[in-house]
């Protein structure tokens, strides 16, 4: 079929696409995982890189697989090609990634402010519509085996991603040229970031990091979504009330960003109570301790500087050791 034979490196475009996508887009993430890995952590840097690209693919993979669906059952029984049927879905992933570049391009994920949500929702329902459309033409052109558009067509389509994708780097160097404070993960043997939050249970009350000085603090980023986290929780909570007497403090650290459901979270505190205060995260903390995935757990000494990052699980036995370690 004419078409299969035109369209099948698709998938691999679409691939590439969105690899350079990630690398335009997600530089500062990028740039602070790296520098994660630099600092003391290969294995959390490699893991929180690894997790920005399947992050991406991820939204790639909720487009392809649908179209790709769709397309394979409209196409007629004599005329369905499973590899044909991909290769729309990957084309229509990289039309919906195209549709949301300028609006990706002006927020960065967030490394330029806060996203503005009815903006975000009309680029997403442009996004979508295009693309059942798109679908809509594609089924038209599977069954009835429309000849390929010219490959100069492709050309020039491909040249104008390019350059679309060209000003996300360049925007983004020119971002972390003036925030390379706030992108540097802190490591060990860096002061531990100050930061006030309100607790989690009490909306009135507040924590400060810096009251805290002269205790061993280990501070846990988590969220109710997590099932990483939660599977943690019982380790920590564990270790929290052995080593109290001893001088140590947890905090955990609910990341679910400020839009978060303080009910929503209180009441999950509820049902699992914990030995030691949780605030709520304002948007701000998490970034300043370069935190990309979660669980993530910091370990401060008594002097107030950090000894210890641990991106991911932990076992007690490491927990305790290395806890132990700066009493």
């Amino acid at each position: 079929m004419a078409i299969a034979r035109a369209e099948r490196n698709v998938v691999w475009d679409a691939f590439y696409f969105w690899v350079l996508q990630t690398l335009a887009l997600r530089l500062p993430d990028l740039f602070r995982a790296t520098w994660l890995g630099l600092r003391g952590s290969p294995s959390g840097g490699i893991s929180q890189v690894l997790s920005i690209f399947v992050d991406e693919l991820r939204t790639a993979a909720w487009v392809v697989l649908p179209v790709a669906v769709v397309l394979f059952l409209v196409a007629g029984r004599e005329r369905r090609n499973p590899a044909v049927a991909l290769d729309f879905g990957a084309a229509g992933s990289v039309l919906y990634a195209f549709l949301w570049l300028p609006y990706r391009l002006l927020i960065l994920d967030g490394a330029w402010g806060r996203p503005i949500r009815p903006v975000a929702l009309a680029f997403e329902l442009l996004a979508l519509l295009m693309v059942v459309a798109f679908t809509a033409y594609a089924a038209v052109v599977s069954r009835k085996a429309t000849p390929v558009p010219p490959r100069q067509r492709k050309a020039r389509g491909m040249l104008v991603i390019a350059l679309l994708l060209a000003a996300g780097p360049v925007l983004d160097a020119r971002w972390i040229a003036g925030h390379l404070a706030l992108l540097k993960p802190v490591g060990s043997g860096d002061p531990a970031p100050d930061f006030t939050l309100s607790l989690a249970d009490k909306p009135e009350a507040s924590l400060q990091l810096s009251s805290l000085r002269g205790h061993v603090v280990v501070l846990d980023f988590w969220a109710t979504w997590c099932p990483p986290c939660l599977s943690l929780m019982p380790t920590l909570h564990e270790v929290a009330e052995d080593l109290a007497s001893r001088g140590v403090r947890f905090v955990g650290i609910n990341s679910e960003g400020p839009d978060a459901d303080r009910a929503a979270v209180r009441a999950f505190l509820g049902e699992h109570p914990s030995p030691y205060p949780t605030v709520l995260d304002d948007g701000t903390v998490a970034g300043r301790y370069g935190v990309l995935a979660i669980p993530h757990l910091v370990i401060i000494d008594r002097q107030g500087r950090i000894v210890k990052v641990v991106a991911g699980g932990a076992s007690r036995v490491e927990l305790e050791r290395e806890i132990i370690a700066q009493l």
